[in-house]
């Protein structure tokens, strides 16, 4: 799917997320900010997050990213988190944890 990067299980297990490189320009934040109809001077409550997050191989482009508020941002990384562990662990497969993020909803 264009949402996710081909990675291998063993990339997505040992690769530390949060230092890892990132690519979401200014640019693209405000198509996205201006495709869901929230106005980018009310971008302070918001974020632009990733559907199927970078951890289960979400891919920064357009169509893996939406504007979500902080708060739901962090609900679903509780959820990201949980997921990627599982992938991990080889109790949930990564097609498995994609899809179920791509459904999730706050």
């Amino acid at each position: 799917a264009a949402d996710v990067r081909p990675l291998s299980l063993h990339t997505i297990c040992t690769t530390r997320w949060a230092a890892d490189h990132r690519f979401v320009s200014v640019a693209l934040r405000r198509q996205v900010f201006a495709r869901d109809h929230v106005a980018w001077t009310a971008r302070a409550c918001c974020v632009v997050d990733h559907r199927v997050p970078r951890e289960l191989g979400g891919a920064d482009v357009m169509e893996n990213l939406w504007v979500q508020t902080v708060a739901d941002a962090h609900r679903k990384d509780v959820s990201e988190n949980a997921l990627h562990r599982a992938v991990c662990a080889g109790t949930v497969t990564l097609e498995t944890a994609q899809g179920e993020m791509r459904r999730w909803r706050p």
